[in-house]
């Protein structure tokens, strides 16, 4: 059964021109060039035991962007929950 922000994200991706999570990773110029980058460092920051805060960004608006970056982050809402460990 899939978690609600996977819902959400299908969802949303079925009213742009992804097909899927995996279309979308592969040839979205967004999730490419900032959102693996920001995943990657919020990783590597979390494994040498600092304690980070953990964004969630709402897909909604990156599927179908395909303008400039800073357009992009104009656009985008983010959730930020502190992390408790």
């Amino acid at each position: 059964m899939p978690n609600f922000e996977e819902e959400l994200f299908n969802s949303a991706l079925s009213a742009t021109k992804y097909s899927n999570i995996s279309n979308y990773k592969s040839k979205s110029k967004m999730y490419r060039n900032y959102l693996r980058p920001l995943t990657q460092r919020l990783l590597h920051l979390r494994m040498l035991g600092i304690s980070i805060i953990y964004i969630h960004v709402l897909p909604l608006f990156l599927a179908g962007l395909d303008i400039e970056a800073k357009l992009n982050l104009g656009y985008l809402q983010i959730l930020i929950h502190p992390h408790c460990t």
